[in-house]
């Protein structure tokens, strides 16, 4: 991820970044986290900006620091969860709020991602 959106600071960017891992399966409860100064190359940011990140999910529950150890992904499934429905009530209010901008009405929205998963499903069906 090298292209930070201007609407959001990077520091919550990367957070956000993180939990979408966490909940895709790529970074699993109990794992450590790259330390901050492989995170801050890979990302091509300042190391305060990834402690900064670090600090929130630690802040949030999601992370937790280990003394001369690094940082790890929790094992507390209830901040977990927290996270999978944070992040999916955001991704499902912004969508939902570009197609009303558009002009699209709640049936049309629901018609429109019906069709979409039924194509989804076929195409994974083919392969």
């Amino acid at each position: 991820m090298n292209e930070f959106k201007d609407s959001a600071p990077i520091y919550l960017q990367i957070t956000d970044t993180i939990k979408r891992r966490i909940i895709a399966g790529e970074l699993k409860p109990g794992e450590q986290l790259p330390s901050v100064r492989q995170t801050a190359e890979d990302m091509k940011v300042n190391p305060n900006t990834v402690i900064r990140s670090y600090a929130e999910l630690e802040r949030e529950g999601i992370a937790e620091k280990r003394r001369g150890m690094g940082t790890f992904i929790s094992e507390n499934e209830a901040a977990i969860e927290n996270v999978r429905n944070e992040v999916s009530h955001s991704l499902v209010s912004d969508f939902v709020s570009g197609m009303n901008e558009c002009g699209f009405s709640s049936a049309d929205i629901i018609a429109l991602v019906q069709k979409h998963i039924e194509m989804q499903t076929e195409r994974q069906e083919n392969v």
